[in-house]
């Protein structure tokens, strides 16, 4: 029998019982032939693997406006981002830079907000560019 502890949602360490061993307290009993590791999160019962990894150096400085757009709306946030672009509270600099620009800067900071105001992680940002860089 497999077992975890967990830390703030997050599989911390691994171990192993006997058969037979009682379950310590403060661990969690895995699954049998559970592929559970270091760095998967536990939430409502379920395991979730962590994130893939990926080089930082992957992620491109830019990305066309369509290739934005075509990203977000193969994740279902287009939407989302032209309400914020055609809310009258939303910056100006910040709707002419949305519906402007012809390429969209991974480190400029209308992209930080946006990705935080969709509840997105970086990481999160990071796969977008990475996912829109492969389209045309």
């Amino acid at each position: 029998m497999r077992i975890c502890f967990i830390v703030a949602g997050v599989v911390d360490l691994v171990s192993s019982l006997d058969e037979g061993q009682e379950v310590p307290e403060g661990w969690t009993l895995l699954p049998a032939n559970s592929p559970v590791g270091p760095g998967y999160t536990f939430s409502g019962g379920v395991f979730t693997p962590p994130p893939p990894e990926f080089d930082v150096e992957a992620v491109p400085a830019f990305v066309s406006a369509l290739q934005a757009r075509l990203a977000l709306l193969g994740v279902g946030l287009l939407d989302d981002v032209e309400q914020w672009a055609n809310n009258p509270a939303t910056p100006e600099a910040q709707r002419v830079y949305w519906q402007q620009a012809s390429h969209l800067h991974r480190n400029h900071s209308m992209v930080a907000g946006i990705g935080a105001l969709l509840g997105l992680s970086a990481m999160d940002v990071d796969i977008l560019f990475i996912e829109a860089a492969k389209l045309s």
